[in-house]
């Protein structure tokens, strides 16, 4: 629940999914309205019939566009995790080399990515 009220989990993909079912359904039930009302003529009944096999893709491709972008988003935090961490632990593995290298971005006790409260922790891998 925390997850979810610090918008660090997204709910807009489960509405997605729920988007393509109602857009699935949509879209068939326009084919079948498009192939009765057309009273026997050729044009409506194939258009209906590429409805019915065109129209439920096309809505299926449209929903994985939108979901990649969240699948974008949730790689690009992988990355962004596993550098912070790459960074905090190579700057306690070797701390005189960073210090000199990097003062300014050097972690501090209490920063986001030094150790909690000012306390040092043990290094991974002790």
């Amino acid at each position: 629940m925390n997850e979810f009220l610090a918008f660090r989990k997204f709910i807009t993909p489960v509405i997605i999914q729920i988007v393509f079912w109602i857009g699935v359904v949509l879209m068939v039930g326009f084919a079948i309205t498009t192939m009765v009302l057309s009273e026997g003529n050729a044009g409506g009944i194939i258009t209906g019939f590429i409805l019915l096999f065109l129209g439920p893709l096309a809505v299926r491709v449209y929903c994985e566009l939108l979901i990649l972008m969240f699948r974008i988003h949730d790689a690009l935090s992988d990355i962004r995790n596993y550098n912070a961490y790459q960074y905090y632990y190579q700057s306690q593995r070797y701390p005189q080399q960073y210090q000199q290298q990097y003062p300014q971005t050097y972690p501090q006790p209490g920063s986001q990515y030094g150790p909690p409260g000012g306390t040092p922790g043990a290094t991974p891998g002790q």
